[in-house]
């Protein structure tokens, strides 16, 4: 029985390590993608339908790849949705809360200040698809009417979804200061560049996959000894 359990906690161990390195390879291909520099052999789609059948126990995962999890999820939303349609306040409110208090969890200060940044610009872009900003003007119209009117939407009062208006004190903003976040924005409104640069700094501070720390012979946190300990556990050697 105590032989079974620990072939069990090795397969589960070995699992979150897979799924830890591939949730990175998705991430890094999806931010390339984004960027439009797709990797030659990338395929984003396979990745994750991969990664659907490697997730492990919610109580194996550290809180840097809970993170990496949120990454992935934001990118889908906003900056590759895939024709999906625009999530719920409700929702984007919850995923910005949710991206910043985990963040903030490790006690790396630079990371929390992004994962602020970026939560502000999650919450933002989610406003500016309320006003319907995201059908663009009509077609052989300037953008200026568009623009001027989805300013004009956003100003007025309750034009802040009431969800996303109540995390603003938690993201530091005020709502006059959202607002004027929000209409610099409209101008560039296809454009998440910012959100993109913001992932990718989070993404430099975070611990690399636990499997190249392995190959470097270096565990964060783990001594050189336990480190070698557990690649015998996990059948590297």
């Amino acid at each position: 029985m105590d032989c079974a359990k620990a072939d069990q906690d090795t397969r589960t161990e070995v699992d979150t390590l897979i799924f830890d390195y591939m949730l990175c390879m998705t991430i890094h291909e999806a931010i390339s993608e984004a960027q439009g520099h797709r990797l030659e052999g990338g395929d984003t789609t396979l990745l994750e339908g991969m990664l659907r059948t490697l997730t492990p126990p919610a109580e194996t995962l550290t809180a840097d790849m809970q993170i990496k999890i949120r990454v992935l999820e934001i990118i889908n939303s906003f900056i590759r949705p895939r024709g999906t349609p625009p999530a719920e306040p409700m929702i984007v409110a919850n995923m910005a809360k949710s991206f910043m208090l985990t963040c903030k969890s490790t006690g790396k200060g630079a990371l929390g200040d992004y994962a602020m940044r970026a939560a502000i610009q999650i919450c933002a872009h989610a406003s500016l698809q309320e006003h319907g900003d995201t059908n663009g003007p009509a077609e052989g119209s300037s953008n200026q009417p568009m623009e001027a009117e989805v300013e004009q939407g956003i100003r007025k009062e309750g034009g802040i979804p009431r969800c996303i208006s109540q995390i603003l004190p938690l993201l530091g903003v005020s709502s006059e200061t959202y607002q004027e976040i929000i209409c610099r924005m409209v101008p560039d409104r296809d454009t998440f560049a910012g959100l993109t640069d913001d992932l990718v700094h989070i993404m430099e501070l975070l611990d690399p996959p636990i499997l190249t720390q392995l190959e470097r012979g270096k565990l964060n946190g783990l001594s050189r000894v336990q480190t070698e300990q557990l690649k015998s556990r996990i059948g590297m050697h």
